[in-house]
């Protein structure tokens, strides 16, 4: 279980939130907190994945990953108008039915229609290299999909398109190194989460 605790004044100039995950505080920046919900996504844990990325969209409005991310997981959990009202916000400014296009590709993908979804969304990442966390996602399809070469490949294309600091590179590589290295899957060590001081030394 992972839950965010509303972040202070302090913690938003220090640009670190609070997290509670299993039953410990971590103390994480918005990079690590990106990973940390791509990484619970991963895992099949949609629920708790879009309680971090819901709190990332209130924390940085502006950040199109988190939206895109966060509109995936509330496709996952049924929740379609809310899905596309997200889509429809994040994408304001682009001319034309992009929100319509990546919500019907997330809905096929919920629906358990994994070639179409992964068809749709490969165009909507051939067309618009300015969306880094398409292929985020398209990586994520290509896993479950049982194809770890191709998720990998889509991760780090995502990486390369990206602010090489931001939350999306941050968590391509994160991702990369989790599936490359099975054991760091059941712990958060891939991206770098530290206790709070005051659980540091428990267990």
């Amino acid at each position: 279980m992972a839950t965010a605790i509303k972040p202070s004044k302090a913690d938003q100039q220090l640009r670190t939130m609070e997290f509670l995950i299993d039953k410990k505080r971590y103390r994480l920046t918005y990079e690590q907190a990106f990973a940390l919900g791509h990484q619970l996504w991963r895992r099949n844990k949609p629920r708790e994945s879009a309680r971090v990325l819901q709190k990332l969209c209130q924390w940085q409005p502006d950040c199109q990953g988190a939206r895109l991310l966060f509109a995936r997981g509330l496709a996952r959990l049924g929740r379609y108008d809310s899905c596309n009202e997200l889509l429809q916000a994040a994408f304001a400014d682009i001319e034309g039915s992009l929100a319509a296009q990546v919500q019907d590709a997330l809905v096929m993908w919920t629906l358990g229609e994994r070639k179409e979804a992964i068809r749709d969304l490969t165009t909507i990442a051939r067309d618009h290299d300015d969306l880094p966390s398409i292929c985020l996602i398209l990586g994520d399809l290509w896993e479950q999909s049982g194809d770890h070469e191709r998720a990998c490949a889509l991760w780090a294309l995502a990486a390369r398109r990206a602010d090489r600091r931001g939350p999306i590179a941050y968590s391509a590589r994160c991702q990369i190194a989790t599936l490359r290295q099975p054991r760091s899957r059941s712990n958060l060590t891939s991206i770098r989460a530290r206790p709070h001081a005051s659980q540091a030394g428990r267990s």
